[in-house]
C-alpha cells in the first residue's frame, strides 16, 4: 500500500508539473504574439468631434493601438491635445472625407505611430494668435513615419503670418530622439490630382515630396502652393513635373550636426515654376537645384552651402539673387539662360560653366577666396557689366562643343555707358559712339557690333538712358579666345550732336559724323501718313454712327409694335376675366337656389311622422339628389373662382411685360441718343486731327533738310577706368562739358 501510495503522488506530481509547463508556454507565446490592431471607423452620420464617443461606430475613440479611419462624406475635428500620448497607430482619410483641426481653443497635437494616408482632405487653419496645431509622426521606426497624400486628396497648412521670431503655429513634425544623429527625415508625399496648399507652417526633420500637380488653374482640384513655409533638422522640399508651381518667401535651416543632401530644394522638370524671395541657411550640399524645365529664380539668398545653385538642362532665369560663403555660387551645366542682379560673396568658386551659352549681367563678385572666380568649360559666356577682369577667368576649351555653343567664342565682356553732358545743350541732342579703327571697314549702312544702342538721346538731366532701361549705351570691353588669348577693348569716339535747324548760325556736318539724311526726312513722311490714316479713321467713324443709329431705331420700332400687341392682350384678358365673374355669379345663384331646395326638403322629410315610413324612401331619394345638386353647385363654383383667378393672373402678367416693354423701349432710345453723341463727338476730334496731321505735313515740307551739328568728341581708350553704374545709382561713366 505504501507503494501505491508513493507512486501516485509521484503521478499527481508530474501531472501538476505538466500542468504548470502548458500554461508557462501559453503565457509565454501570448506575452510575444503582437495585439492586431484593429480599425475604428468614423460613424457616417457626418461626423463630429473627434474626442466625442458618437463620432466613431461602436462607440469608442481610437487610442494607440487603433487605425483610426474617417468614413466618405464624414467630417471629424480633431479637439484634443496629445503632446505626450499617442493618438492612433494609423490615420486612414477614404474618398470625400473631412479632417480638420479645432482653431480658437489653444494647443491641438494629433500624434499618429504609422501611416497617414488620405484620399480626403486635412485642414490646418490656425488664424489666431493662440491657435497651435501639429500633426506628429512618431513611429518608432523612421522609415514608417510617412505622410501621403492620393488622388483626390487634398492638405491645407495654413498657419498665421508675421509671428514674432518667425515662429510657426501649423507644424508637421517627425520628432528627433536625444543623441540620435543623421535620423532619416519623415516623408510627405503628394501625386497628381492632388490639392496641396502650404502657407506658413512649419516642417521639422520633414521631406515634402510633390510630382506631377498642375497649378495652372487649368485642372480642377489641383493646387500646388508652397509660400512662407520654415523647413529645420534634414527637413527639404522637391518637386518634380509640377506646372506652374508657386515656391515663394521660404526659409531653410540645415541641421548643423552634419551635411544636409541633396539639396534644400530641388525642382525638376517643373514648367514656369515661380522660386522667389526663399532664404537658405546652413550646411546643404546644394541650396537649389534645378533641372529639365522653365523656371525663374529671383530674389533668394543662400548661404554656407556647398553649391549656392546648381541648375543643369533647360532654359535658366536668375535675377537678384545673393550666395554668401559658398563654396560655388552658381554652377550652370547644358543650357541656355542669363542671370542678372546678383551678388556672390566669399567664395571659391562664383561661376562654373560647362557646355552652357549663357549672359551674366551685373554679376558682382566679392571677398573671393581664390584669385580663379569664373571657370568655363565648352562654354558661350556673354558678361554685361560684370566685375570679372580676364585673368580671374580660368578656361577650358574642349573639341567637342555642345551645339548651343559650337562657333562661338568662349567669352566677351561688355559695359554700359552712361555719359552726361553738361552745360546748356538744345532739344535733339544725341550721343553717339562709333569705333575709331575697326578691324574691318564697315560697308555704308552697317551696324557696328561693338556697339547698341547708338546714337542715344540725351535727357533733360544730360544723362544718357541708365541701365536697366531699355535702350542704354553698351560697348565691347574685352574678349577671350580659345586658345585663352585676350582681346583688348578697340577704340572708340565719342561725339556730342543735335540738329543744325535748332538754333541759328549752326555749324555743318563734320566728317566724324555720316548719317543718311533720308534719316531726318522720315518725319515728312510719318506726317503725311497720320493725314491718310486720320481721314480713314473718321470715315470708319462715320460709317459706324450710320449703322448704329438704324440699328436703333429698328429695336425702337420693334418695342413699339411689341407694346401695342401687350396693350391688346390687356384688353383681351381683362374682357375674358369680366366673362369669367359673370358666369360665376350665375352659377353661384343656381347653387343657392338649388340649395334651398335642399333645405326645403330636407325639412319635409323631418316633418313626416313616424308612421309615414313607407312613404318615406321617395323624399330621402329627393334629398339625395338635392345634395348632389348642391355639390355640384358647389364644385362649379369653386371652378369658376379659379377661372377668375388665372384670368386675373395673366391680366396682371400682361400688365407687367407692357411696362418692361415700355422700359426696354425708354433705355434703348436713351442708349442710341448717347452713341450718336459720343459718334458726333469723335467725329468732330478725329476732324480735328485731320486738320493738325495736314498742319504739321505742311511744315514738314517747309523746313530744309536738318543736318546735324557736333558739339564735342571724346577719344575712349581701352585704358579707360570704367564705373559700373547700379541700377539706383545713376553716375555717369563720362561725363562731356560743353564749351
Amino acid at each position: 500500500m505504501t507503494i501505491n501510495r508513493s507512486q501516485s503522488a509521484e503521478q499527481m506530481n508530474t501531472e501538476v508539473f505538466r500542468q504548470l509547463l502548458f500554461s508557462v508556454f501559453v503565457v509565454s507565446l501570448w506575452s510575444t504574439t503582437p495585439l492586431l490592431a484593429k480599425e475604428i471607423h468614423s460613424n457616417g452620420l457626418g461626423g463630429g468631434r473627434w474626442s466625442d464617443v458618437s463620432t466613431w461606430k461602436g462607440g469608442a475613440v481610437p487610442t494607440a493601438e487603433d487605425e483610426a479611419v474617417i468614413s466618405a462624406r464624414d467630417t471629424v475635428v480633431f479637439d484634443r491635445d496629445d503632446s505626450d500620448k499617442i493618438t492612433c497607430k494609423q490615420l486612414l482619410l477614404d474618398a470625400n472625407s473631412n479632417l480638420a483641426f479645432q482653431a480658437g481653443q489653444g494647443r491641438r497635437v494629433l500624434a499618429v505611430d504609422g501611416l497617414v494616408e488620405a484620399y480626403g482632405s486635412i485642414k490646418m487653419h490656425a488664424p489666431g494668435l493662440t491657435d497651435s496645431m501639429e500633426l506628429r509622426l512618431v513611429a518608432t521606426n523612421s522609415a514608417e513615419r510617412l505622410f501621403k497624400l492620393q488622388r483626390g486628396g487634398s492638405l491645407f497648412l495654413v498657419g498665421r503670418a508675421n509671428l514674432p521670431e518667425g515662429k510657426r503655429n501649423v507644424a508637421i513634425v517627425s520628432p528627433i530622439a536625444p543623441g540620435e544623429k543623421n535620423p532619416p527625415p519623415a516623408e510627405f508625399t503628394a501625386v497628381a490630382r492632388t490639392m496641396v496648399d502650404l502657407q506658413n507652417a512649419q516642417f521639422d526633420n520633414v521631406q515634402v515630396s510633390l510630382t506631377g500637380i498642375d497649378n495652372t488653374g487649368d485642372k480642377p482640384n489641383e493646387r500646388c502652393n508652397v509660400i512662407g513655409n520654415r523647413f529645420t533638422a534634414f527637413g527639404r522640399l522637391s518637386l518634380a513635373n509640377c506646372d506652374t508651381p508657386a515656391i515663394v518667401r521660404n526659409e531653410f535651416r540645415a541641421q548643423k550636426a552634419a551635411m544636409v543632401r541633396p539639396s534644400a530644394l530641388s525642382v525638376s522638370g517643373c514648367q514656369l515654376a515661380d522660386i522667389r524671395e526663399n532664404r537658405i541657411y546652413g550646411a546643404y550640399a546644394i541650396g537649389i537645384a534645378l533641372s529639365a524645365g522653365e523656371c525663374s529664380v529671383s530674389g533668394n539668398v543662400v548661404e554656407d552651402c556647398a553649391a549656392g545653385v546648381s541648375w543643369h538642362t533647360g532654359n535658366a532665369m536668375l535675377k537678384q539673387n545673393v550666395f554668401r560663403n559658398c563654396h560655388t555660387g552658381m554652377s550652370l551645366r547644358t543650357l541656355t539662360g542669363s542671370a542678372e542682379d546678383t551678388l556672390i560673396d566669399r567664395s571659391v568658386t562664383a561661376v562654373s560653366l560647362a557646355s552652357a551659352k549663357v549672359q551674366l549681367t551685373s554679376i558682382t563678385v566679392t571677398n573671393a577666396v581664390t584669385n580663379k572666380v569664373l571657370h568655363l568649360v565648352a562654354s558661350s559666356l556673354t558678361m554685361l557689366n560684370c566685375n570679372i577682369p580676364p585673368e580671374r577667368v580660368a578656361l577650358t576649351p574642349s573639341s567637342a562643343k555642345p551645339k548651343i555653343v559650337r562657333g562661338e567664342e568662349p567669352l566677351e565682356a561688355l559695359e554700359f555707358l552712361v555719359v552726361r553732358v553738361k552745360g546748356d545743350f538744345p532739344r535733339n541732342t544725341h550721343v553717339e559712339v562709333v569705333t575709331t579703327n575697326p578691324e574691318k571697314p564697315l560697308a555704308p549702312g552697317a551696324t557696328d557690333l561693338n556697339i547698341r544702342n547708338s546714337p542715344a538721346p540725351v535727357r533733360a538731366d544730360g544723362l544718357t538712358a541708365l541701365p536697366h532701361t531699355l535702350t542704354p549705351l553698351v560697348v565691347k570691353s574685352w574678349r577671350m579666345q580659345e586658345d585663352g588669348v585676350v582681346v583688348p577693348a578697340p577704340e572708340y569716339s565719342l561725339s556730342v550732336w543735335t540738329l543744325a535747324t535748332q538754333f541759328p548760325g549752326a555749324m555743318k556736318s563734320t566728317a566724324d559724323l555720316k548719317l543718311d539724311a533720308e534719316y531726318y526726312l522720315a518725319e515728312s513722311a510719318k506726317a503725311a501718313k497720320a493725314v491718310t490714316d486720320a481721314r480713314a479713321a473718321a470715315d470708319k467713324l462715320a460709317a459706324k454712327a450710320v449703322t448704329d443709329q438704324a440699328a436703333a431705331e429698328a429695336a425702337w420700332t420693334a418695342a413699339k409694335a411689341a407694346a401695342e400687341q401687350a396693350a391688346a392682350n390687356l384688353l383681351a384678358a381683362q374682357k375674358l376675366a369680366a366673362d369669367d365673374k359673370l358666369t360665376a355669379e350665375k352659377v353661384a345663384a343656381e347653387s343657392a337656389e338649388k340649395a334651398k331646395v335642399v333645405l326645403t326638403a330636407h325639412a319635409a322629410v323631418v316633418k313626416i311622422p313616424v308612421k309615414a315610413v313607407a312613404e318615406r324612401a321617395p323624399f330621402e331619394a329627393k334629398w339625395m339628389e338635392a345634395r348632389a345638386i348642391a355639390t355640384k353647385a358647389a364644385a362649379d363654383s369653386a371652378l369658376a373662382q379659379k377661372a377668375a383667378t388665372a384670368s386675373k393672373l395673366a391680366a396682371d402678367k400682361a400688365v407687367a411685360e407692357v411696362a418692361a416693354k415700355t422700359k426696354a423701349i425708354a433705355e434703348a432710345r436713351a442708349a442710341a441718343d448717347k452713341l450718336a453723341a459720343k459718334l458726333a463727338a469723335e467725329k468732330t476730334a478725329a476732324e480735328a486731327n485731320v486738320k493738325l496731321a495736314q498742319a504739321v505735313a505742311a511744315k514738314a515740307a517747309a523746313q530744309p533738310t536738318a543736318l546735324p551739328k557736333v558739339l564735342k568728341t571724346l577719344k575712349l581708350t581701352p585704358s579707360h577706368t570704367w564705373h559700373r553704374p547700379q541700377p539706383n545709382a545713376p553716375e555717369p561713366t563720362i561725363e562731356l562739358p560743353l564749351p
